[in-house]
């Protein structure tokens, strides 16, 4: 929980604090690494070791439910791709001083066991191909398909026998260059007009997810409305109860990344209120209770639970059903 409050933070002590407190009050005085991470909209961790191990083993089936169990959760990918170009960092580490493996900065077991299965070569081709992808995740259809494409990439190539691994970063560059000059048309075609964002959170929702951001700066737009839009400025309310994600770092990360979507000068303005109004993060929690309770629902319904129920006074762990798909 320590280190992503850390992450979050971005070298900012006072964003730490301020997370910190955020963090108290969301968790209700027990901040885990979950509470971290679903306040942050982050990715749980669980899913890095998952998807690491499964591409160490070749396992396809076991990547392609990862994925689409993060989508379900409408998962941050961008901070993903992060979170896999770290892990695979440490492990070259590892590898080329073997002494330094009781100190890395992840999961001992994950990066040593990491380090034994993967060869260099193996790690310095998904390290390449894993920061191709984080660049061009905004090209993709959607965030999970960018993410997918990047780990069958992984499980695709094979590092050359013949001699020491040399990644001919030229070469994989203008294959995405050319991917990116085909598509850059069709992009251009999505982008959502700036006048049509106030008071408009299906607009704003969609353009949230066409941002290159994560972690705090993406909770930040999330629980933002889009109050006004003139000439180049767009004002966003935000709950005063949210305030605390409202870092230095986050609005500066957020305003950057409005700038490069728009291809435009903007001056983004926050003004804090303490009426409560619709967010694409209120929308997605009202998605996911949606979800739950329709697990729930189904759960008391299946035939079997009826049974077990009935035969040996069975019930069911409250919290334990979870969606797994719609």
């Amino acid at each position: 929980a320590l280190r992503s409050l850390a992450k979050a933070a971005d070298g900012s002590v006072r964003d730490a604090l301020s997370l910190l407190d955020q963090a108290i009050a969301y968790s209700d005085n027990d901040v885990t690494d979950t509470a971290i991470h679903e306040m942050l909209g982050t990715v749980p961790g669980e899913y890095l070791k998952r998807i690491m191990q499964a591409l160490t083993d070749k396992n396809v089936d076991e990547l392609m439910q990862c994925t689409h169990e993060l989508a379900q959760l409408s998962a941050d990918f961008a901070s993903l791709f992060e979170d896999i170009i770290d892990a695979l960092h440490q492990v070259a580490l590892v590898q080329a001083v073997p002494s330094i493996k009781d100190v890395v900065e992840f999961d001992n077991t994950l990066i040593n066991n990491l380090s034994e299965k993967l060869s260099p070569e193996e790690v310095q081709l998904f390290y390449q191909i894993a920061l191709i992808g984080k660049r061009d995740l905004y090209l993709s259809n959607s965030p999970q398909s960018g993410l997918e494409m990047a780990l069958l990439r992984m499980l695709s190539f094979k590092p050359s026998k013949t001699a020491s691994y040399n990644p001919d970063a030229e070469s994989i560059n203008s294959t995405a260059n050319e991917t990116e000059k085909k598509t850059n048309k069709q992009f251009e075609k999505r982008i959502i007009p700036l006048e049509t964002l106030q008071n408009n959170n299906e607009d704003w929702s969609k353009l949230i997810q066409n941002l290159n951001i994560q972690g705090v700066a993406y909770s930040l737009a999330s629980n933002c409305r889009v109050n006004s839009v003139f000439e180049d400025t767009i004002v966003l309310n935000l709950s005063k109860q949210h305030e605390g994600i409202a870092t230095s770092n986050a609005k500066q990360k957020l305003e950057k990344s409005l700038q490069e979507y728009f291809n435009k000068e903007l001056d983004v303005k926050f003004e804090y209120s303490a009426e409560e109004f619709d967010t694409p993060a209120k929308e997605k929690n009202r998605i996911l209770e949606k979800q739950q309770s329709q697990a729930e629902k189904r759960a008391e319904e299946d035939e079997v639970v009826k049974a077990l129920k009935a035969k040996f006074g069975a019930e069911i762990v409250e919290g334990s059903v979870k969606p797994i798909e719609e």
